[in-house]
Order: structure tokens, then C-alpha cells, then sequence
């Protein structure tokens, strides 16, 4: 049986790998939090506890990181300490398992801030050290706040550590022990975490040019004349800094390297991330690793990453433009939802509205419709059994190269103006393969909309085993609602009906899943049409579809794509831009943000007024001068 501590402790080992002039020592802390962290002084977590507590955190370092620094001394264990008292006689130690007997120990007295308590002898590491746990004692007294809390940092790892009250531990043993996992499942609203590292110390020649490759992040649609773009996580676990790499990309039989020079180099001990080409020898699964440090054969233990690339031919990508879309997760329950629109949503979405559309899901609303799909959605672009509210998404996928956006999940809690600037046109030129069109008309007797999507696959892009998914919504603006809880859109609680707010893009309908309707066809051009019915209360004049094609969802990052998306008004009358002018038997329509002669684009001429030619498509609201052949029309769009 778990029992969970009332003194509530959480934690998370700490990384992040410190180099110190120690003559010709290098130090090397070992664990998933950087020790550069500032200590929080307490901030009102309920982590103390009525009583006097025997309490021990543990962590364990796996046997594969213990073999990057063979031959090293464990020396000494670092701990973060945020109570302005001081903690006497604190013990740390490093053990087998946790029941075992100390290889080593040290005590010392515990001060805000960090603070480095060393072993009595050191440990040396050998071949066949295996896991090793490292861990602090205290005594907790009542009334007292003890280790310190990170708002921001630490990935735990799967029993890579725990809390343990020893007094329980000497009753019923390894029951005792409460998993870090676990702890932040029963308690998910919480991020408590207790930083502490373990600290090795080696000649600064005794491990050269070891460099992992611990994380890749990239998109998969390549031009297979033009590298996309791809960032590296990468961990100098070396005793010797890093300024040269060679990056080696490998499909199949077929290889190809990319020699990298650091604008400044990693020192030893420390990591970093940077942008490289992503290479594309074709479609399908490529190997990337770190095959040489500065010049040399890397010397870490094997480590690579996997891309699965989608290689699109440039003369497909340059048939077709991609628009991109934005999702903002939203909810009346939220106070702060209108300031995050107003404040960074909206000034953020503006300036691009001719390249991206905008859907926003309301969870656990008035708003909110299907079975809760828009809370699966958000579900899954984290990664996690939690999301974040308000929160964004761009084009289900983290846009990679953007160092502004550091997650380690998809979805963006917001992203400011200055910060769109530079991450939305970087998704603009992501390249594409395939086109969308969305034609509706609106019977406000009937009180149904007909929606046509017509689209375009190129040939021989899409894998033999994949097919597109169809998204489709309908959405409205202007959406007047007084129960969104305060601050109101002025932000002053104190005046009358505070929660008043409009909102936008509301969905109204989705004839399809919101993942997506399977496109059998795998190439060519294909039409869905669907029915659905608009309620006498919304305002069809305010309403959108907006409909996206995307590769399928699953795990794997590679796979949230949304590859294109379309958008088009609703008019009552039954257009989706106006019917302006015709010319003898010539009918001229602008539909669809496009001029049709006789319902057709062939051979159409568009000017402005000035007589400068445009391209026909998503035209501006304006006076342009159609021609086709010897006909000759004005017509205005709206």
C-alpha cells in the first residue's frame, strides 16, 4: 500500500551538467534538472508537516548513465534547500538499493540555496556498478517548509526516483515507498519538486568527444530539392567541449552527412539545442545521429533519433500554397480566458488572418459540443493525461524551428504577438501536396446549409498505406455570452454583469470527427458534401467553414500534421461572396474569393481598378475589372 506523506513532497532529479575550474577536474552533475536553477523561496505549497517526519529522497540513476562516467569519483550530492532556517544535520548518502548498506555518506548542515555536502570518502565507479540510488535525510520539524519548489522545471522519469517516510519504511519496507509518478497522478493541479543532483568528478582527458543525441524535433514534409529545418537536443557527456559535429542522415542503404560548426562551442558537462537542414532521401523512416565530434569518431554510447519523412516532389509543392490553422483552447470556467484573447490571441491571429484560420474549443462549457472531443484533442496534441486552459495549438504540431516556443509538448499555452511574428510565417513555409476548396450555400426556410469540399491530392507523395483525414467545422463569430466568469472584457469585476463577452469562432457544427473523416482517395481530385442544420438563433451572416486535411494522429509527433486547410463565409443568400455582374450570356461570379466566367477560372484576367493584374484567388474586398477573351465586367467584392 502507497501512503502519500503529509508532507507532501514531490521532486525532480536535477541535470543539467556543470562545468567548474577545478584545476584539471571536471564535475558533472548527474540527473533531468539543471542545477542553474534558481531556488524558489517558498511560494505556498503545502509541503509542511504537524509532526516530526523521518523523510528520504531518493533517486535512482540507471546503469547505462553510470557507464557514461566509468572510472569516475562519486563525490558529493548537491540539494536545494528554500527554508530561511537552517537544517541541521543533514545526511546524504549513495547505496545500491535503497535498504542497503551506505558505499558512501557525508553530513553537513542545510542553508537557503544550493548547497554541496560531500561524501567522507569518495566512490569510485566501475564497469560493473549497475543502477545506484543517491539520496538526503532529514529530519522535518513541524511548521517548517523544507526543499525547494520549481514552478517551471524537471521531466521525471518512470521510477527514476521517489520519497520515503524512513519511520514507515523500517514498519512495512518497500510499501513505503512512494513513486514520483505516481504521487503527481494523485495529485495532478500540483508541481512540488525537490531539487537535488548527484555529483562525479574525472580528469578533463578522460572522456573525449561524447556527445547523445537525446531529443530531435522537426517537420515531416520535406522537398526533396530543399531541406526543411530540424532542432537537436544535444548532451556533451564528454570531458573535452564540443565545437565541431557531423550530423549523418541514413534511409535504407542511402546516406548523406552535414558537417557543423557551433557558433559557440559546448563546454563539457553542459547541453544545447540548435538547428540543422532535415535532410530528405526519400519517404519513410531515417536514422539521424552524431556520427564525429570535432572531427573525431563520437565516443558516447551509441544514440540516435528517428524521423519519419514525408519527401514531396518540388514540382507538387509549388502547385499548391498551404494555409495553416490556429486552435485555441478556451473555457467559460477560466477567468482569465477574455485577457488571454484580447491580450495575446487576438493581436497574435490578426495580422495573419489571409494565411490561417482560427477554431476555437470551449472544454467544460455552454460551448463545448460532441463527447468531449475537443478535451480529447487537447489531450493528445500534450501528451499528457492534462491540459493546459487557455492553451493553442498551431496546425496540431509543435513548429520546430522557433527557439521562442521551448515545450515539452505540442501544445502552446499562449503565444505572445512578438513571438507570432516569428513562428507563424515559419509555418506558412512548410510545403504541402495537397488543395482545398469550400463552397456552402445556406435555406434559412429549411434551416439547412449545403457544404461542398472539393480537394486535390498530388500523385505519388502519400505512402501506399496512408490516407488523408477530412476535418470539418462550422463555426460563428460574435457570440454574445454572460456567463464567462470575470474579469469581464474591461477587466473590472465591479461593474454590471461582469462575465458579458463575445466570443469567436465558436463551433457550431463538425459533420465529421474532429480527427477526421478517413479520404479513400489516395490521389486526385475528390468532393465531400454534407447537410447540416443551423439553428434560427445563430447568425448564418457571422458563420464560417473552415475544413483541413491531416495525417493521422497517433503517438508520434511525425503523424500530427495538418497538411491543408480552406475557409469560407456562409451567406444567408446562398454564396459565399457575392453574384456582381454578367455580360450578355457571361455570367460573372466571384465565389470562393475567386472570379468564375460561366463557373469556370480558365482563361479569367483579374485587375484592379488601376489596371495592375492579380493572382485570382482569395481576392480582397475591392473593384476589380474581370476579363476573359473579348468580355469585359466590373465587379465588386464584399
Amino acid at each position: 500500500m502507497k501512503k502519500v506523506l503529509s508532507l507532501m513532497l514531490c521532486l525532480a532529479v536535477a541535470a543539467g551538467l556543470s562545468n567548474f575550474a577545478q584545476a584539471s577536474v571536471v564535475t558533472r552533475d548527474l540527473g533531468y534538472v539543471t542545477t542553474d536553477e534558481y531556488v524558489y523561496d517558498y511560494t505556498g505549497f503545502s509541503n509542511g508537516s504537524a509532526s516530526v517526519l523521518n523523510v528520504s529522497c531518493a533517486i535512482k540513476i540507471p546503469a547505462e548513465t553510470i557507464q557514461d562516467v566509468c572510472g569516475a569519483s562519486f563525490t558529493s550530492v548537491k540539494i536545494a534547500w528554500d527554508s530561511r532556517n537552517i537544517m541541521k544535520g543533514a545526511k546524504v548518502w549513495l547505496r545500491k538499493s535503497y535498504g542497503d548498506e551506505d558505499l558512501a555518506s557525508g553530513t553537513a548542515d542545510l542553508k537557503f540555496g544550493w548547497n554541496t555536502v560531500r561524501f567522507d570518502s569518495p566512490y569510485v565507479i566501475d564497469e560493473n556498478c549497475g543502477d545506484l540510488l543517491f539520496g538526503v535525510d532529514v529530519v522535518a520539524q513541524p511548521g517548517e517548509f523544507y526543499f525547494a519548489t520549481s514552478t517551471y522545471g524537471g521531466n521525471s522519469k518512470a521510477d527514476a526516483c521517489f520519497l520515503i517516510n524512513r519511520d514507515e519504511y523500517a514498519e512495512i519496507g518497500d510499501q513505503a515507498i512512494i513513486d514520483v509518478d505516481w504521487l503527481r497522478q494523485e495529485n495532478p493541479y500540483n508541481n512540488y519538486m525537490i531539487l537535488a543532483a548527484g555529483t562525479v568528478e574525472f580528469d578533463t582527458e578522460a572522456f573525449p568527444d561524447r556527445v547523445a543525441l537525446t531529443k530531435m524535433e522537426y517537420n515531416p514534409m520535406v522537398v526533396d530539392t530543399d531541406p526543411g529545418s530540424a532542432i537537436l537536443w544535444v548532451q556533451n557527456n564528454g570531458s573535452n567541449d564540443v565545437s565541431v559535429m557531423t550530423i549523418s542522415y541514413k534511409l535504407g542503404e542511402n546516406t548523406r552527412d552535414y558537417d557543423l560548426t557551433l557558433s559557440q562551442p559546448i563546454r563539457a558537462g553542459r547541453s544545447s539545442s540548435f538547428a540543422v537542414p532535415m535532410i530528405a532521401l526519400g519517404t519513410g523512416e531515417h536514422t539521424i545521429s552524431i556520427s564525429k565530434v570535432n572531427d573525431n569518431a563520437n565516443n558516447n554510447t551509441p544514440t540516435y533519433q528517428t524521423a519519419e519523412l514525408l519527401c514531396i516532389p518540388a514540382a507538387a509543392a509549388a502547385s499548391y500554397e498551404r494555409r495553416c490553422i490556429l486552435e485555441w483552447f478556451a473555457s467559460e470556467t477560466i477567468y482569465h480566458t477574455p485577457k488571454y484573447f484580447e491580450s495575446c490571441l487576438w493581436p497574435s491571429y490578426e495580422p495573419f488572418q489571409d494565411r490561417m484560420s482560427l477554431v476555437i474549443h470551449h472544454i467544460s462549457d455552454q460551448f463545448m459540443i460532441g463527447e468531449n472531443e475537443d478535451l480529447q484533442l487537447a489531450l493528445a496534441l500534450t501528451d499528457k493525461d492534462q491540459a493546459q486552459c487557455p492553451a493553442m495549438a498551431l496546425d496540431r504540431s509543435r513548429q520546430i524551428f522557433s527557439p521562442i516556443i521551448e515545450a515539452g509538448n505540442i501544445t502552446y499555452s499562449t503565444v505572445t504577438p512578438e513571438g507570432a511574428a516569428l513562428v507563424f510565417p515559419e509555418a506558412f513555409d512548410i510545403p504541402t501536396f495537397a488543395g482545398l476548396d469550400a463552397e456552402s450555400s445556406y435555406d434559412p426556410e429549411s434551416g439547412i446549409a449545403t457544404i461542398t469540399i472539393n480537394g486535390s491530392i498530388a500523385e505519388n507523395v502519400l505512402p501506399d498505406d496512408e490516407n488523408l483525414l477530412l476535418t470539418v467545422y462550422v463555426t460563428e463569430d460574435n457570440v454574445y455570452s454572460d456567463s464567462q466568469e470575470f474579469p469581464s472584457e474591461s477587466g473590472d469585476p465591479n461593474e454590471p454583469n461582469p462575465g458579458e463577452f463575445y466570443h469567436m469562432a465558436v463551433i457550431r457544427q463538425q459533420p465529421t470527427p474532429m480527427a477526421g473523416e478517413e479520404v479513400t482517395e489516395h490521389s486526385g481530385d475528390f468532393t465531400r458534401t454534407y447537410k447540416v442544420e443551423i439553428d434560427p438563433t445563430w447568425k448564418a451572416a457571422d458563420m464560417k467553414i473552415i475544413a483541413m486535411v491531416n495525417r493521422r494522429m497517433t503517438n508520434s509527433l511525425a503523424n500530427r500534421n495538418v497538411v491543408n486547410v480552406t475557409e469560407t463565409e456562409m451567406d444567408p443568400e446562398g454564396a459565399s461572396i457575392e453574384s456582381v455582374a454578367a455580360v450578355g450570356h457571361t455570367s460573372v461570379i466571384i465565389k470562393n474569393g475567386c472570379a468564375t466566367v460561366n463557373g469556370s477560372t480558365e482563361g479569367v484576367e483579374v485587375y484592379t481598378s488601376s489596371g495592375t493584374r492579380v493572382n485570382n484567388s482569395q481576392l480582397r474586398p475591392g473593384v476589380y475589372v474581370v476579363r476573359v477573351e473579348n468580355n469585359v465586367a466590373k465587379i465588386i467584392v464584399k
